[in-house]
């Protein structure tokens, strides 16, 4: 991480960069709750028994306990004094991605889920405008929606979305076999090359669909069904 506080440092004001470095956290985000000791994913891949892990729990291996709230840290820093999150915050909506796809792009070769999520606030649920959209990517991870889901909920986005009319849209990336699976795309390989050689710049098909999504963003572009995740889970 330090590789990559140099790198941003040639292209960012130092003013706009903030690096927090006294934690053990390890390709993560870092909350200050839950069962997920910081370290986790580490101590699993350090480990001579890692046949035997448990992967029921593999969340763990994105977020970590680190007693260190990320979410507040950032949120403070974009949007400024906030007020405290809600212990319940309401359940995802859901958004059909497929249809925010720019036009002629075949859905196999957008490297997108069919589903993305999006937590709307009480507050915003009867006029969006009123509210900020805040856009959270997430890092390469398993094409399961439940697992997905969960993420979503535990990095408490959303409980400070709810207070401070905050909605949060999570795009969601399906990857492909050579970015990786669940990855955005981030390098220039064979996928990338045939499909979307444009897919580091703003006029790439992932950038162009969020953007689109964002625009478009409105009760009715919502699945307003607030779903289980048992429903969610077999999309495809």
């Amino acid at each position: 991480m330090r590789d990559v506080q140099r790198q941003l440092k040639a292209y960012v004001k130092s003013t706009k960069l903030t690096s927090v470095f006294n934690t053990n956290a390890t390709h993560v985000w870092s909350v200050d709750h839950g069962n997920c000791h910081c370290g986790y994913c580490r101590s699993i891949f350090d480990s001579d028994d890692i046949e035997y892990v448990d992967y029921d729990d593999g969340y763990c291996c994105d977020v970590n306990n680190c007693e260190y709230d990320l979410t507040f840290d950032i949120f403070t820093r974009f949007y400024g004094v906030l007020n405290a999150p809600t212990p319940d915050a309401q359940p995802l909506l859901r958004v059909n991605q497929h249809e925010h796809l720019p036009a002629g792009v075949d859905p196999a070769h957008s490297g997108m889920m069919k589903f993305g999520f999006v937590y709307v606030p009480q507050p915003c649920a009867g006029n969006f405008e009123d509210c900020v959209v805040h856009v959270h990517y997430h890092g390469c991870i398993d094409n399961n929606y439940t697992l997905r889901e969960r993420w979503s909920n535990i990095i408490r986005l959303n409980n400070y979305g709810e207070t401070n009319g905050i909605i949060i849209l999570y795009p969601q990336s399906r990857g492909d076999k050579e970015t990786g699976e669940g990855c955005w795309r981030w390098e220039l390989n064979n996928v990338t090359r045939k499909v979307d050689p444009l897919f580091d710049t703003r006029k790439s098909i992932q950038l162009r669909t969020v953007n689109a999504m964002i625009e478009r963003l409105s009760p009715e572009t919502l699945d307003m069904h607030r779903s289980g995740r048992e429903e969610i889970r077999f999309v495809t």
